[in-house]
């Protein structure tokens, strides 16, 4: 199989674990310490407490628009939960992408595996990891900041590729 093909099932299969993950432990309204007030200072698009996190509020306000669920709390935890799994996604295409600038496109089943098995590994590891797990399933910053974080390195690697080519 095209290394771009399996690199995409490998990577939807890691979503896939990831996302199922978050959404069977995700508790069903907001829990103790800052979740209520991130909660209501988003609703309300109001300031938080210091240091805040203006981008937070605007992007969970409009995700408290989205009907998926009675409690706003919850779609809130929701979309948090995606762009978690999607940070785990990106882990496992930057560890990916890194690998590649060293080594070959994989040709043989021996070597496709010790490419995307220990990648894959490597991402459901953060997946699983505590503090980043509960993270996921409150509606906390981290995760959020995080995900900007791994799409910039993820498109200096990208770009990084391109020049190479050039």
């Amino acid at each position: 199989m095209e290394h771009k093909i399996l690199n995409r099932y490998v990577a939807l299969v890691v979503f896939l674990i990831t996302m199922g993950n978050y959404l069977s432990t995700m508790p069903p309204t907001v829990v103790f310490w800052d979740v209520p007030e991130h909660a209501a200072a988003s609703y309300a698009v109001q300031v938080q407490h210091p240091p805040g996190s203006p981008l937070l509020v605007l992007v969970m306000r409009v995700a408290s628009m989205i009907p998926l669920s009675h409690d706003i709390a919850v779609r809130m935890i929701l979309v948090n939960a995606l762009v978690s799994a999607i940070n785990v996604v990106l882990l496992y295409l930057i560890i990916i992408r890194l690998v590649l600038t060293w080594r070959k496109l994989p040709e043989s089943l021996t070597e496709k595996i010790f490419l995307y098995a220990p990648a894959a590994i490597g991402a459901l590891a953060l997946t699983f990891s505590t503090t980043f797990w509960f993270n996921s399933i409150e509606l906390e910053t981290r995760n959020t900041s995080l995900f900007f974080t791994a799409m910039i390195i993820w498109l200096v690697l990208i770009w990084h590729e391109r020049a190479d080519e050039e």
